[in-house]
């Protein structure tokens, strides 16, 4: 635009026409403010503004731009720069909130996880024909890895002489003793603090329990924890 001004000339006065629109914009920009995250609202306009709108004072700028005044309308508009500083503040603790900076949105809660499994003899690595029957189901805390079991059997062929959880290792294949019992009779019940790397093979289904007898000392009854 245009505004009369230029390095050779002297600056000419603006009309009144030509302030009254650029003055508006600026007076409703700056009086409808408001910063959701903090609910404070920037109701009125900048006094100064106000008075220099009424009065009409003798100099010269709008938001930063510059001009000359005669005897005729003259504008002193400046930017509210506390407002200016409020509103930045309220659009930083936003960022902060939307990407979970400290002070924002606090992480996911903890999740307890439940994993189950129908203990069988046909589940064992070679199968077996026993009569037996059992359950095992265990709770998982994400958050601290802390494992709560409880383990049921009945029927067995003789007294059962240990019971372990067993991985990692995928459903028709055997894998070491990663987490014994402290006792073997039903219902076996216990807690334990797993590692990083123990809780992620639980949750990926690479754990299962066993149970052994004298007749089938590599276990008698097995089934995978699956969630």
């Amino acid at each position: 635009m245009d505004w009369g001004v230029n390095s050779y000339s002297r600056p000419r006065m603006l009309p009144e026409s030509a302030l009254r629109p650029i003055a508006a914009e600026i007076l409703q920009r700056h009086a409808t403010t408001r910063c959701a995250t903090s609910r404070h609202k920037f109701a009125q306009p900048p006094r100064r503004l106000g008075r220099a709108l009424n009065r009409t004072p003798s100099l010269h700028a709008i938001d930063g731009l510059k001009f000359s005044a005669g005897p005729g309308v003259n504008a002193l508009l400046e930017p509210h720069w506390e407002d200016t500083v409020k509103i930045a503040l309220c659009l930083i603790a936003a960022i902060a909130l939307l990407v979970g900076l400290p002070n924002g949105i606090p992480p996911a809660h903890a999740e307890t996880i439940t994993l189950k499994a129908d203990l069988k003899g046909a589940n064992e690595v070679p199968p077996n024909a026993s009569p037996a029957t059992g359950k095992a189901e265990a709770k998982l805390d994400t958050e601290t890895r802390v494992l709560t079991w409880t383990v049921t059997y009945a029927d067995l062929t003789g007294p059962a002489l240990g019971a372990h959880f067993h991985g990692p290792g995928e459903q028709g294949k055997n894998a070491g003793i990663v987490l014994p019992f402290k006792t073997v009779q039903s219902p076996i019940e216990g807690t334990a603090t797993l590692t990083e790397t123990q809780a992620a093979d639980l949750l990926a289904g690479k754990w299962y329990a066993n149970i052994h007898t004298q007749a089938n000392p590599g276990g008698e009854l097995r089934g995978q924890m699956m969630k």
